[in-house]
Formats: C-alpha cells, structure tokens, sequence
C-alpha cells in the first residue's frame, strides 16, 4: 500500500510482558510492514496495556497467541510491534493491572494462580529481562485486581483477598518494594455483600485513592470513592461520591478524574467526574455517559479518552470509545468507535492510543482484540489476514 508507508511509521503490536511472560517462539510478523501501521492481533481479550519508558509495550489477558506465537496471557512487545526477545514463564490466569519500578521491574496482579517452580498467587514480580523474580512473593489468598507504586516504591494492591504475606489483610494492603508486608499501613476494615477493591491511584502527597463494590468502610456506610492519608486511616474529610469508579487518573494539577458506574454528582456528572484536589466536585466539567466507563487515558494536552459500556457522550452518539476536551465537553474532532467493550487504555509518546478489550472492530476497520489509533482517532493500521497458530 505505496500510498501509506511514509505516514505511518510506527507499528506497535501489544503482547504483554507481565507477570510471567510467557512467549517462547519468535515468529516473524505475517506480512507485516514497519511502515504500515499497527497490525497486532491476538486470539483473546487484552485486559491491560501499558507502556514502558522504554517504549515497550506488556500486555495482558486472556489470549495464548499473539501473531501466532504461543503466549500464556501476558506478552511483552518492541516498539515496531514485533515481539520481544523471549520469555521464560507462563502464567495459566489472566493479568488485570501492570505496574513499573524504577529499577525495571514489572508488576503484574491478576487472577494468577502458579508459577513454575514458586507459587506467587496473584501478584508477582518480573525482572527486567522477563523472568520472574522468585524473592518477590506476598502470596494473597484471592485474585489481585489494582495495583499502583507510590514514590518511596512502596506497592499498593486492592482485589479481593483477606490474606497477604500471612497476615489477615481485607481488599487493599501495602507492600513494601521487596513484596513483604508493610505492617505499618493501617488497612481499613471493608465489608459488604462480595466486596473487593477494582482500582487504585496515588497522589503525589502520598495519598491513596480506591474504589470498589463493598457497602462498608470503617463502620460507615458507605458505596464509592474512598481516600486513604498515606498511613492507611481514611480521609473523613473526603467528599462522598457514591457508585463504583473502574478508573482513577490523578492529573498534573491534582484533579481527580473518576469513571464508573456512579449516577449523578452534584448537579451532572454521569459515569465520569472531576473531582477537585480536596474532592469536591470540579463544577466546571461538562462530561457525561450513559452508562459506565471503564478506562480513562489523560493526554498531555489535558484531553481525556475514554472507554467504557456508553453509546453516547456528553448527549451525543459514541459508541465505547470518544474523547472529552479539557473541560468536559465532547472533543468533535476525535471521530473513532468499536464495537464491543474495551477493558484498556495507554498512550505512547508519539500520542497515538493503544487500545484493547473484546474488540473485532476499531474505527470502523477489523482488528484482533487490540489496536492503535492516531492522535485523531483513525486507525493506525488494519487486520489483512488470519493470524498463524503455532503449535500449543
């Protein structure tokens, strides 16, 4: 396709390096061209994307094949979107959150239940080279679902276990860099019908912000957004916003960008929410869903991509996929859509969004459960053909 190759010049194929990168061959791309575009597929859902400093790209979920090499549901990918130098492990349960440490190290919580040779549970550890580290092993009792760093390097995870490191731990606990159990973090005591803790974030004092499905926390009733002082005590003084939040970003002023399942706030704010750095709710945001969001990737400029269930935006039709501008309102510029949910979004340095869930169609063009948009929303490149399988 002559009338391509000069404008597109990035193809980034999203595997996932986490917590046990399991890709064994290398196969070399189907017909793939650097200068074409993005044209990864995969054989199952992508729940979670992130992006290295480095560019590379890990993935995970519930795929074993990636361009036709076996990969047990996480994959690490090279910036061109050819796969990455082989990995050593494989883990048998998918991964929902991708987390880096200073030192190179990549953190991977999910529904992972063993290892070769250690069990790690739900949370582990891998080197920067892709092998897991056998040190690292908090052993949670139950499926790990959020996981965040904050600045010391210490590791936040919520999910829904009881039980870490040995120690009787409900929903959320502190670990500290090496994965034993920060004993100093006062978790809070959650309670509800099948509670469990779905996303985290750290602010830049420290601070702590979570959310989940419990009806509880410390003896109040209570359904949302929740804040922690960075010793674990809850923030009394944060604002109640009631209603499950899938996805918290903090920006660079120390807004809060919040998107769930929540109903009204204040006066408006359906499915999505900016929060003020004190948690009232920042007026001046026009955003609203029809139903629930599920990720959110905030873009240099202070535009803000969102994911999630919704067919429309701000009132007007979008379909799982759109962009606000800064202050809320919909971003006509950003034409793009899917046609099914889309459990992650990252962004790489060039602006262009990586994109994946349980996807067949991006911007109106095939894909394989995961894709590349340009900064405008257009396609990065197409499915041409059917992915090999390679021997299992």
């Amino acid at each position: 396709m002559p009338g391509r190759k000069n404008c597109l010049l990035l193809q980034v194929f999203v595997p996932i390096a986490g917590c046990l990168l399991a890709c064994g061959f290398i196969l070399p791309a189907f017909g793939q061209d650097a200068n074409e575009g993005f044209n990864a597929e995969v054989n199952g859902n992508v729940r979670a994307i992130a992006v290295q400093p480095n560019g590379k790209i890990i993935i995970g979920g519930e795929f074993t094949s990636v361009n036709g090499t076996h990969c047990d549901h996480i994959a690490r990918l090279n910036p061109d979107g050819s796969l990455d130098s082989p990995l050593t492990t494989g883990a048998d349960l998918m991964a929902y959150g991708l987390a880096f440490q200073k030192d190179g190290g990549i953190l991977v919580a999910g529904g992972i239940a063993s290892y070769p040779t250690t069990s790690h549970d739900s949370v582990c550890r891998l080197l920067a080279d892709g092998s897991v580290d056998q040190r690292f092993s908090p052993a949670p009792d139950n499926v790990v679902l959020a996981v965040a760093i904050q600045p010391d390097q210490k590791i936040v995870v919520g999910g829904a276990f009881t039980n870490i490191g040995g120690f009787d731990r409900n929903y959320i606990a502190r670990l500290n860099a090496d994965g034993t159990l920060d004993t100093d973090f006062k978790t809070p005591i959650i309670t509800g019908p099948v509670p469990s803790v779905q996303t985290l974030a750290v602010q830049p004092d420290g601070k702590i912000l979570f959310s989940g499905f419990y009806t509880n926390v410390e003896g109040r009733q209570f359904a949302g957004l929740v804040r922690l002082a960075p010793d674990g005590t809850v923030d009394t003084g944060f604002p109640r916003v009631s209603g499950t939040a899938y996805s918290i970003v903090v920006q660079p002023d120390g807004k809060i960008l919040a998107g769930g399942n929540f109903g009204l706030v204040g006066s408006m704010h359906e499915r999505i929410v900016r929060l003020n750095p004190n948690g009232t709710v920042d007026a001046g945001f026009k955003g609203t869903a029809n139903t629930d969001v599920q990720s959110i990737a905030l873009q240099p400029d202070g535009k803000i991509v969102l994911a999630g269930w919704f067919d429309t935006l701000c009132g007007q039709p979008c379909k799982y996929l759109g962009r606000l501008n800064a202050d809320g309102s919909r971003d006509t510029n950003f034409v793009s859509s899917a046609d099914s949910l889309i459990y992650s979004l990252a962004l790489q340095r060039d602006g262009k969004i990586l994109v994946g869930g349980q996807i067949k169609t991006l911007a109106g063009q095939p894909c394989q459960y995961i894709g590349r948009l340009n900064p405008d929303g257009t396609r990065d490149g197409a499915r041409r053909s059917p992915p090999h399988t390679s021997p299992q």
